[in-house]
């Protein structure tokens, strides 16, 4: 029983890295598929922390390059939303 709890954490994040990240692994070498699964979990845990300082407003102290980079991902996802929206109109 003492184990339960840890198999129940790691079972819950992939279940929910699957839900959020469904796509299958292209990669055909070994090294480039543990290289794929390994960019798909930083990018779940970036996803994690990115909503816990929205959810939380924790203020952040971020270098200018970081807020160039910042503004730049977000111009690209508005332009990619106003996209889409064209698209099915």
């Amino acid at each position: 029983m003492s184990e339960y709890h840890p198999r129940s954490n790691v079972e819950s994040t992939n279940s929910s890295v699957k839900r959020v990240l469904p796509e299958k692994l292209r990669a055909k070498s070994f090294d480039g598929q543990t290289n794929e699964a390994l960019v798909k979990l930083i990018a779940y845990n970036l996803r994690v922390i990115a909503r816990e300082v929205w959810m939380r407003d924790i203020p952040l102290d971020l270098p200018p390059e970081v807020l160039a980079l910042e503004d730049c991902i977000r111009r690209a996802v508005d332009m990619r939303g106003h996209g889409s929206q064209g698209q099915a109109a």
